[in-house]
C-alpha cells in the first residue's frame, strides 16, 4: 500500500513538473507571496539556473524525463463457483401429533325409584246449605181496589172576544189636477223653392218640402199624488176570560177491605250432604328402570398441522471472489540532477520558495534536494 502512494505522488509530480514551466508555475501564483511583482520572473531552469531581470520572457521547452525499469507487484481478481453446502430455513405445515382430553358420556340402566304427580278427578263429599220454601195458607185482610169512568162537574175559564168601533187614523194618496207650462219642440212641414234644370236644358223652379222644429210654450193639467189622512171607525177585538161550568168522565178508585184465605210462602236453610267430582294432584311411587348417565374425561391421541421453521441443508453452486498477486515490470519516469544556481532578482522573488516546492516534488525520487536553495 505504501509502494502504490509513492508511484502515485510521483506521476503526480512528474505531471506538474512537465506541463508547466517555471514561468508558468509564477504566473499561476504557485510560488508568488506579498512582496512579488505582478508579472511573473524570467526563465529559469528547473535546477533553478541562471535567472534575468523581471520583465516579459519567453519560457524554454522541458527537457525530456528519463525512464528506468521497476517491478511492481498487482492483484488480479479471479471469481469462482463451486458447489458447497448451504443451510436454509423456511416456515412449513408439519403434521404433529398431540394427546387432548375428550368428555366422554357412559350410560346404564338401574331400578330407582321414581315417584309421578298426576292431575285426576276424584269423588268428593261435601255439605252444603239449600233454602227450602214452605207455604201455608192463613186468613189475612186483604184490601182490593178497582177503578170506574163517573160524571163529575168542573169549573173552567173562557176566553171570550169583545169587538168595539175605535177612531184609527187612515193614510191615502189622491191625485189633484195641476197646471203646468212647459216648452215643447214643434215639427212642421214647409214648401221651399229651389232651382232645376229640365232635360232639355232650360231652368225652372221646383219645391221641396223640408221639417222645422220651433219650441212652443204650452200649458198643460198634470195629476200630482197627495197624501190625505181621514180618522176611520175601525172594529178592535180584544179577549175577556170567562167563568162556565161543564161536567167530565174521571176515573176514580175505589177500595175495599175483606177476609181472605192467603197462601204464606217462608224459607229456610237446610244442611245437606253430596258428592262433586274435584282434580287433586295424585302422587305415585315406583321401581323404575331409570338410565344413568355419567361423564369423564379420557386421554386421547390426535394429529394436527403446525407451521415450524424447518432447517434443510442443500449443494448450490457459490461464486467466490479471490485476489491473486502478481509481479509486473513497468517504466517509472526518474527526475535528472539540478544544477549550479544562481541568485534571483530582488525585485520578484528569492527563488527559495519555487526551489522548495520543486525540491519536494524531487524529494520523491531522492532523500537530499539537488536545487541550491534551501
Amino acid at each position: 500500500m505504501m509502494k502504490r502512494r509513492v508511484i502515485a505522488a510521483a506521476v503526480l509530480g512528474l505531471s506538474v513538473w512537465f506541463t508547466a514551466s517555471p514561468a508558468q508555475a509564477f504566473g499561476l501564483g504557485l510560488f508568488k507571496k506579498k512582496g512579488d511583482c505582478a508579472l511573473p520572473c524570467a526563465t529559469a531552469a528547473v535546477g533553478c539556473g541562471p535567472v534575468a531581470a523581471c520583465g516579459p520572457t519567453m519560457s524554454a521547452p522541458a527537457p525530456a524525463p528519463a525512464m528506468t525499469t521497476q517491478t511492481v507487484t498487482r492483484y488480479v481478481a479471479k471469481t469462482v463457483t463451486e458447489n458447497k453446502p448451504v443451510t436454509t430455513s423456511s416456515y412449513q405445515w408439519v403434521d404433529e401429533k398431540f394427546t387432548y382430553q375428550e368428555c366422554v358420556t357412559t350410560s346404564k340402566v338401574e331400578k330407582k325409584p321414581v315417584t309421578t304427580s298426576s292431575y285426576q278427578w276424584v269423588d268428593e263429599k261435601f255439605t252444603y246449605q239449600e233454602c227450602v220454601t214452605t207455604s201455608k195458607v192463613e186468613k189475612k185482610p186483604v184490601t182490593s181496589t178497582s177503578y170506574a169512568w163517573v160524571d163529575e162537574a168542573y169549573n173552567y175559564t173562557v176566553c171570550k172576544p169583545v169587538t168595539t168601533m175605535v177612531l184609527k187614523p187612515v193614510s191615502r194618496t189622491v191625485c189633484v189636477p195641476t197646471q203646468v207650462m212647459s216648452t215643447v219642440p214643434v215639427t212642421t212641414k214647409v214648401c221651399v223653392p229651389y232651382c232645376s234644370t229640365t232635360l232639355c236644358g232650360c231652368p225652372t223652379v221646383k219645391y221641396k218640402t223640408e221639417r222645422i222644429t220651433t219650441c212652443e210654450t204650452v200649458c198643460k193639467t198634470v195629476l200630482q199624488r197627495q197624501t190625505v189622512t181621514d180618522m176611520v171607525p175601525c172594529p178592535v177585538t180584544t179577549y175577556v176570560n170567562a167563568p162556565a161550568t161543564g161536567m167530565r168522565k174521571v176515573c176514580k178508585a175505589t177500595t175495599t177491605t175483606k177476609d181472605m184465605d192467603v197462601t204464606v210462602y217462608s224459607s229456610a236453610l237446610v244442611n245437606k250432604d253430596g258428592m262433586h267430582k274435584v282434580c287433586k294432584l295424585i302422587t305415585t311411587t315406583k321401581d323404575t328402570d331409570v338410565t344413568v348417565y355419567s361423564s369423564a374425561l379420557v386421554n386421547k391421541d390426535g394429529l394436527r398441522k403446525v407451521c415450524k421453521l424447518v432447517t434443510e441443508t442443500k449443494t448450490m453452486p457459490v461464486t467466490s471472489t479471490t485476489y491473486e498477486p502478481k509481479i509486473e515490470t513497468v517504466q517509472v519516469p526518474v527526475a535528472a540532477p539540478c544544477g549550479p544556481t544562481a541568485a534571483c532578482a530582488p525585485a520578484c522573488d528569492d527563488g527559495k520558495k519555487g526551489c522548495k516546492l520543486f525540491g519536494r516534488v524531487k524529494g520523491l525520487f531522492s532523500s537530499k534536494s539537488s536545487c541550491g536553495c534551501n
